[in-house]
């Protein structure tokens, strides 16, 4: 449900401040349903360990020692699933830092957030029905739930050695606790986290200039990165 304009903006505001940014236009569903923009992922990560072998002019001035991966709400899942392959097929590139807010995992039906009637803000029960319908496909459910491609918590090599995370949750949304079961697993791994829940505001902010956490997000992602980039 959107398309890459939705997030020109941020991308824009990241390379004003000096970033190159890599925006990676995976097929949608229900057209392209799962593992469709997995595999679109995996894609890029082969384009950018071709590119440290031999840069593109727009990827000249690029180091690629310092490459950070983020997404929110379905890019939050998909890029804890790419690093986690980044990881597993041994690239001559690491992902150095990862920003994830308010993500999905598919973690379980009834987790204590999706029953909290009050959070249905945009996130409604028939919408994420939708979304999950339409993101499996003509894949039966209850066997792809456990895939690591779905919930890469159930990658069988965990979440070790993936890189230090600034996660973004909200409380106004039927997917907090996928956040925050992401954070408490890479904790478990002693992994470096800092997590910043934010109150009276929705899934789906970080398209929203005109939200009072927007500014705040967007400098704690700064602060963020300048720090494990030493930028």
């Amino acid at each position: 449900m959107g398309f890459h304009r939705n997030y020109d903006n941020y991308c824009r505001k990241l390379s004003k401040r000096g970033f190159i940014v890599v925006a990676i236009l995976y097929r949608l569903a229900p057209e392209h349903p799962f593992p469709s923009a997995v595999h679109d992922c995996f894609s890029v990560a082969h384009w950018l360990e071709k590119q440290k072998n031999n840069c593109s002019e727009e990827l000249e001035n690029a180091d690629f020692n310092k490459i950070c991966i983020g997404g929110d709400s379905a890019g939050g899942n998909l890029s804890v699933v790419l690093c986690n392959y980044v990881r597993d097929q041994k690239f001559n590139f690491k992902f150095r830092a990862q920003v994830i807010a308010y993500p999905g995992f598919f973690i379980h039906p009834n987790m204590p957030s999706i029953e909290r009637k009050d959070k249905r803000y945009l996130l409604t029960d028939d919408v994420i029905q939708f979304f999950v319908e339409s993101y499996n496909g003509d894949n039966e459910t209850e066997k792809i739930r456990h895939s690591p491609l779905l919930n890469p918590m159930n990658n069988p090599n965990g979440l070790k050695g993936l890189p230090n995370a600034l996660v973004f949750t909200v409380d106004i949304d039927p997917l907090h606790d996928d956040g925050v079961e992401y954070v408490n697993q890479l904790k478990k791994e002693k992994i470096e986290v800092k997590h910043i829940d934010f109150k009276e505001t929705i899934h789906g902010f970080l398209v929203l200039p005109w939200v009072n956490q927007y500014k705040e997000a967007f400098n704690e992602i700064m602060s963020f990165l300048k720090k494990e980039l030493e930028f």
